[in-house]
């Protein structure tokens, strides 16, 4: 078994992005992974899966014709179940060694007598005492603003061919605007709610903060203390919940607008055709790297690996 509470991947805009990995190995089973992440550690455990995941093979079980199976805890408010994700290599003609395919074959939330039973052992629920936090990164303010959704940078389609189609074209987006989707779709959690609702709701909610002063940072708690006194559902109020403390989030690459964060979110509302939601935008200051901070993913030569961005004799 590995426990590796620090375990980092490179690739984060400061600092490698880090999160708790257990891996649970047995003669002749297909090896399973738990990772456990807390905010602000780089790429969410959803986000970053196959990069994540992928590492995790290269690294422990480089033998095996199969990544581990990936079961992710994101410590968030609201939203920290344990969730497996059975995914597969990437057998394409052009897939990079130990490349993960982005679609997972099956996805099941567990509980941690599920897992117990899966792996034959207790695991742990949390980040752990060797768990360091980066130190303060410079501070690139959240801005919330509402947004039209019709002009949504196109999301790149991954991960799930019905939920993630390749982009929705103007004339489409046009069409879904006139005729609006406000029952749910049964394909994943992002279509199955009415994004109608809780935008609505999350518009009103800011616009009240920018009367009342509210400083954007403090916007999480906000709609928190505000959401009890609201008639929502369940879903309702995890997917409002995930807008202020995860929100969808654009940055500039280059010349094009393209999403930092909420590219599912921002697919399930054009397919729903909601007019306006809210979102953020970044804009990085000049990169200051902590060189006291121990912690740095290890090179391919470092753990005796091929380095997988060589191309295969």
């Amino acid at each position: 078994m590995v426990d590796d509470h620090m375990f980092c991947v490179g690739g984060g805009a400061w600092y490698p992005e880090t999160f708790r990995l257990q891996l649970f190995t047995a003669p002749g089973a297909r090896p399973v992974a738990v990772a456990v992440q807390a905010m602000n550690e780089g790429a969410s455990l959803v986000n970053g899966r196959e990069r994540y995941l992928a590492e995790v093979w290269r690294r422990h079980c480089p033998d095996q014709q199969q990544p581990p199976l990936w079961i992710r805890r994101q410590l968030l408010r609201g939203g920290d179940d344990f969730v497996l994700h059975e995914m597969t290599a990437d057998t394409g003609p052009d897939a990079e060694p130990y490349a993960v395919h982005p679609k997972a074959a099956s996805t099941y939330r567990l509980t941690l007598e599920d897992i117990h039973r899966l792996v034959g052992t207790d695991v742990a629920p949390d980040r752990g005492s060797g768990y360091v936090p980066r130190p303060p990164e410079p501070h690139v303010p959240d801005r919330f603003t509402v947004v039209w959704v019709a002009l949504f940078p196109r999301p790149d389609p991954f991960r799930e061919d019905d939920c993630m189609p390749a982009g929705t074209p103007p004339l489409r987006r046009a069409v879904r605007q006139l005729a609006h989707r406000r029952r749910g779709r049964p394909c994943c959690w992002y279509h199955e709610g009415n994004w109608h609702t809780v935008s609505r709701t999350a518009i009103t909610l800011l616009r009240r903060a920018d009367r009342e002063g509210l400083d954007h940072d403090e916007m999480d708690d906000y709609f928190e203390e505000r959401m009890g006194s609201l008639k929502l559902t369940g879903w309702e109020r995890q997917a409002l919940r995930s807008l202020s403390s995860d929100p969808i989030r654009f940055q500039r690459d280059g010349l094009h607008r393209t999403y930092n964060n909420g590219q599912h979110r921002a697919q399930a509302m054009l397919d729903a055709g909601v007019s306006r939601t809210i979102a953020t935008r970044l804009i990085y200051p000049e990169l200051v790297r902590d060189p006291d901070w121990p912690h740095s993913a290890p090179t391919a030569a470092e753990l005796g690996l091929p380095d997988p961005l060589q191309s295969q004799e």
